[in-house]
């Protein structure tokens, strides 16, 4: 069962601390605490790379306000995803734009109110997102190698950072490419 804490109005709440470590922010509309008991999932959902790289981010972020090549340098990602995640966790409220410089700042805990932000603490985000990339292309070649832009619809990642994984899952010995047409498959879901 997560540990659920109250959000509050303000980045140095001894709460925030709890979600950056895991806790799960208890929801603003609650009407009961049966419905958080009886409407809450006894596994977590599965993480995803827009999540994870957000609950990456928050710690350095609340330190101090980076740059775009700061966090580029942090993250273990292609420089373009990084982009598309920055604009969409602008607009999700987790962090706010500034010019002059240009840099990313935390915005106040009390923005955090949508149900994905909600679930965000509740996911196991310890993981590497290459790990992650390497275990979802698992289960989504589980039947069959996959094209490059099918994987790319599924994961719903740009084509050079699924370009960059797939070419590092080859290179150690974790994808399976196969030619004529060119296709990728976890080498655990290759059939001998």
């Amino acid at each position: 069962m997560p540990l659920w804490v109250q959000q509050k109005d303000y980045n140095n709440a001894g709460n925030f601390g709890l979600f950056e470590k895991g806790a799960v922010w208890l929801p603003n509309d609650l009407s009961s605490f049966e419905d958080l008991i009886y409407n809450t999932s006894p596994q977590s959902p599965e993480p995803d790379f827009y999540s994870l790289f957000v609950k990456r981010l928050l710690p350095l972020i609340k330190k101090t306000p980076l740059e775009y090549d700061e966090i580029v340098n942090c993250i273990e990602a292609h420089y373009q995803q990084i982009k598309v995640w920055l604009k969409r966790s602008v607009e999700d409220g987790f962090f706010s734009r500034k010019i002059r410089p240009l840099r990313y700042e935390l915005q106040p805990v009390s923005l955090f109110h949508t149900p994905t932000d909600f679930e965000l603490g509740n996911r196991n985000l310890n993981l590497d997102m290459y790990i992650l990339f390497l275990c979802k292309l698992e289960q989504f070649t589980r039947d069959q190698p996959q094209q490059k832009d099918d994987i790319i619809n599924q994961l719903e990642l740009l084509s050079p950072q699924i370009t960059g994984w797939l070419k590092r899952g080859v290179e150690e010995g974790h994808i399976d490419k196969k030619i004529k047409p060119v296709r990728y498959q976890s080498i655990a879901n290759v059939k001998h």
